[in-house]
């Protein structure tokens, strides 16, 4: 049975603090719970990107995300490839251009807010999936920020922390005009 988790907003010692590594051997029953209950999170009320551990208050290098169509049209005008759930384990990165792109982010912790955020335009992403096989893929665009988002995450970081203009930070309802 997956539950509905609560989220952890910004002010929270958990979101600014380095996640655990997950030990998938001794892990496995508690990350397949914890991935469970996030998705189920992550359904509840409305298309949301992706989720963290430490933003349900736990501690741990787990990251779910999915990109649709709906979500990418939100902030970028660019379309890409659509991304299906995937759950992440330990995931890491490394940029594989020195390309900085400009992009607004929201967030489930900075409730009502959002930003200008720079972030790499391509990287590539190494993580584990719950039967512990290694992925390692290339992502650019849109699909390149929300995993340089969530990851951010579990290094204790949230956009806020990234935004380099601060007038380009305020309620989402307030700079709908702005958006693209």
């Amino acid at each position: 049975m997956s539950n509905i988790l609560k989220i952890a907003r910004m002010g929270e010692p958990i979101l600014n603090a380095l996640a655990l590594p997950v030990d998938l051997e001794k892990e496995y029953e508690e990350i397949k719970q914890l991935t469970s209950d996030m998705i189920t999170t992550l359904d509840h009320g409305g298309e949301k990107t992706g989720l963290a551990a430490p933003q349900v208050f736990v501690s741990k290098r787990v990251v779910i995300f999915r990109i649709s169509k709906q979500s990418k049209s939100r902030y970028e005008s660019v379309v890409g490839e659509e991304i299906p759930l995937t759950i992440m384990i330990n995931p890491s990165i490394i940029p594989v251009s020195d390309i900085i792109v400009d992009g607004y982010e929201a967030c489930l912790s900075v409730p009502g807010l959002m930003g200008i955020v720079p972030r790499y335009s391509d990287i590539e992403y190494t993580y584990s999936d719950l039967e512990g096989k290694t992925h390692c893929v290339r992502a650019s665009g849109f699909h390149s920020r929300v995993i340089q988002h969530e990851c951010d995450h579990l290094d204790g970081l949230l956009y806020p922390k990234r935004i380099k203009d601060l007038s380009n930070f305020g309620f989402s309802d307030a700079m709908s005009g702005i958006v693209p």
